[in-house]
Parts: C-alpha cells; structure tokens; sequence
C-alpha cells in the first residue's frame, strides 16, 4: 500500500504506540472504513447533519466530543 491511506495507519499506530490517544475520522462513512476504529467526523464530534434552510438564522450549532462510544477512558 502507498499513498494517504498508509500514512495515517503509520501515524495512528506510531501515536498509540506511545499510549497516547488517537481518534481518527473522515468525512464519510464509505471513507471511514479504510481505518480500524474510524467513524465519521460528524459521528465522533456530535455535529449534527442538519441542513441551513431548515435551521433557525441565529441559532447556534453546538459540537462536541461524542463520549458515548467510549472514545475516552
């Protein structure tokens, strides 16, 4: 293997080698797969999917970390 693919794998493990914590995420599902323990970014930050015609103008979009899929002992 070459490219983008192989050189997150790289990092990921050389940065859980040193028992550090590594989420990983891409921008869709299809994407996410090539990884082992990806999810997707709006999955991993709780963005929500919602689109701006359907939100109110001044509300805000909150974002944050999603830990409930035990991502963080």
């Amino acid at each position: 293997m070459v490219g983008k693919t192989t050189l997150v794998k790289k990092i990921v493990a050389w940065t859980r080698s040193r028992d550090l914590l590594c989420l990983g995420c891409a921008f869709t599902a299809l994407a996410a797969k090539n990884y082992e323990d990806f999810t997707t970014a709006h999955d991993l930050f709780r963005f929500p999917a919602v689109d701006e015609e359907d939100r109110e103008p001044n509300e805000p979009i909150h974002c944050k970390l999603n830990r409930e899929k035990n991502y963080l002992m």
